[in-house]
């Protein structure tokens, strides 16, 4: 048998959200100086690649933080069956007689 206590599965939730929301903060990643850069030097590949590579961690952000939202709504979804299963169960129980 597995027993799912609702009260941790609602705070584990809780702080994946809020890692969630401290890591959608770290983006976007240097936007200043990356366009500082592309600006001074436009016609440096170097400079063309630092921005490329710094956009493509800013999805990467943006795709860690959506997933750990996601797995927080699931995580709270699953709380919220928990406490329908022991509603259920109690019910029943009440009907044995």
């Amino acid at each position: 048998m597995v027993a799912f206590d609702p009260d941790k599965l609602r705070a584990l939730a809780t702080d994946t959200r809020t890692h969630a929301g401290a890591i959608g903060k770290l983006s976007p990643i240097g936007e200043h100086n990356r366009d500082a850069a592309l600006g001074a030097m436009p016609f440096s590949a170097f400079a063309k690649n630092v921005g490329l590579v710094l956009k493509a961690m800013d999805r990467v952000v943006t795709l860690n933080q959506g997933r750990l939202d996601q797995f927080a709504n699931l995580t709270d979804n699953a709380a919220g069956t928990a406490d329908g299963m022991d509603e259920a169960n109690a019910t029943g129980f009440k009907g044995i007689k």
